[in-house]
């Protein structure tokens, strides 16, 4: 018979060759097993202290650097001590059910994490190496196609590679407060441009479309109601629109160098012709205006004058004032006539004298002069 204490677990009769195996359930660590043999009256026992036999293989789960538990499988009861490399970050009880869930603070990829289960004296660990979690989003800032850097945020300590669409354009790396601002040549307007973070093989990726930057300041130079041009300064490749208050009177091109000079009818001189230049280029405009000036009138002339005459006469600019001078006094005036003619009566003046036309309008004057020379009139001698 064996009994564990006064509980019988078995019986069976001992071999021919005084040897006995008898089949008994499991027993428990530290209990007390006694076999006793009984022939004819006569009784022999002997007994033995259950020790702990081999316990389950320890296992642990697969563990990333962002994880914040320790799971797996151990004998149920034992105690579970998690480690990384020889220092003890956790520790705790195998369920019932033979699993064991720890708390343990994230631990560095590419570090050995091992549970050891013990239990009445006997262990069982098993080991994984720490993969990287997934990183932090990478972002990526908004980007116009003057800008000479690229920024963001992603995993600190990362890799990044800045592309435009599949060509790469930069490279570094996330700094310790998850940011990066990296120089980048310009990108043109439209492109697509991605930031890709790396960690220990993990990658995050963000992308922006670049869009159009304020373009250069247009400028128009100064122009004169004789001009058949305007030209000035733009963004280069945009498209210039000349107007004259609302009325559209040319449009063409910004060259690469940032000139343009487009061809135009004759524009009208005064405050209100007002003459613009718009510049568009992606949706961005920049303008500039200039107040028409009066251009160079008409070469002034004055016909040919007698001291017994008494008007004087010539060309010039239409519709401008004329005035008549002999010397420094003026004798008469006038206007020049749509036909750009004009003649003035006048005062008879002296031989030898100078009288001057002088046309002004706008601001432009332009001048002729002629001697006076002796008319019929004077008695030959006798």
């Amino acid at each position: 018979h064996q009994k564990t204490d006064s509980t019988q677990v078995a019986s069976g009769i001992v071999a021919a060759n005084g040897t006995y195996a008898i089949t008994i359930p499991k027993q428990a660590y530290g209990s007390t097993v006694t076999a006793t043999v009984t022939l004819n009256g006569q009784t022999s026992s002997a007994s033995t202290l259950v020790t702990q036999g081999t316990i389950a293989q320890t296992t642990i789960n697969s563990l990333t650097s962002d994880q914040t538990s320790v799971s797996g499988r151990g004998e149920s009861g034992g105690t579970v001590v998690i480690k990384n490399g020889t220092t003890q970050v956790a520790s705790g009880t195998v369920a019932t059910n033979g699993t064991y869930t720890i708390t343990v603070p994230k631990q560095a990829y590419g570090s050995i994490v091992t549970a050891t289960v013990t239990k009445n004296g006997k262990t069982s660990s098993a080991s994984t190496l720490v993969t990287q979690g997934t990183i932090a989003q990478t972002t990526i800032n908004s980007l116009t196609s003057d800008h000479t850097s690229v920024s963001g945020k992603g995993e600190p300590g990362g890799t990044i590679v800045i592309k435009n669409g599949t060509t790469q354009v930069a490279s570094g790396t996330v700094a310790a407060n998850g940011t990066y601002t990296i120089t980048v040549p310009k990108q043109a307007y439209g492109s697509t441009v991605t930031a890709t973070v790396t960690l220990n093989g993990q990658t995050s990726s963000a992308s922006t479309v670049v869009t159009q930057e304020t373009i250069a300041q247009t400028t128009i130079n100064s122009l004169t109601s004789d001009q058949t041009s305007v030209s000035g300064r733009g963004e280069p490749g945009g498209t210039v629109v000349i107007k004259n208050g609302t009325t559209q009177v040319a449009s063409g091109t910004v060259a690469a160098n940032g000139t343009y000079t487009i061809t135009v009818p004759k524009q009208a001189y005064g405050s209100g012709s007002i003459v613009s230049a718009t510049v568009t280029k992606n949706g961005q405009t920049s303008s500039a205006s200039t107040v028409v000036t009066q251009g160079a009138i008409a070469q002034t002339t004055i016909n040919s004058l007698t001291s017994d005459q008494t008007s004087v006469s010539g060309k010039g600019e239409p519709g401008a004032t004329v005035v008549i001078k002999n010397g420094s006094t003026q004798v008469a005036s006038g206007i020049v006539a749509a036909n750009g003619t004009y003649a003035i009566t006048i005062p008879k003046q002296a031989y030898g004298s100078t009288v001057t036309a002088t046309v002004t309008l706008n601001g432009q004057t332009s001048s002729a002069s002629t001697l006076v020379t002796q008319g019929p009139s004077l008695k030959q001698p006798s």
